[in-house]
């Protein structure tokens, strides 16, 4: 079973097609930065967590993600 990736933002093409090939993700399909509920929220069901450095990641978020396990930018 793959881990489950949530991702802020699309990443280039071919790293998509790399992660796709290692994770099931989701991610920020839209031009913006996610709200904090968001995060909180994408987070939920993950094992990792990608996000660009726009994105304050604090505790509330890593503890909302009761299988997150990586959290990277």
């Amino acid at each position: 079973m793959k881990p489950k990736v949530f991702l802020t933002r699309e990443l280039p093409p071919e790293s998509m097609k790399l992660l796709s090939e290692a994770a099931d993700s989701t991610y920020n399909q839209e031009d913006r930065t996610l709200t904090k509920q968001e995060v909180t929220d994408g987070v939920q069901n993950a094992d990792g967590l990608i996000c660009l450095l726009n994105v304050n990641i604090d505790q509330e978020i890593i503890t909302s993600g009761p299988n997150l396990r990586v959290v990277a930018t």
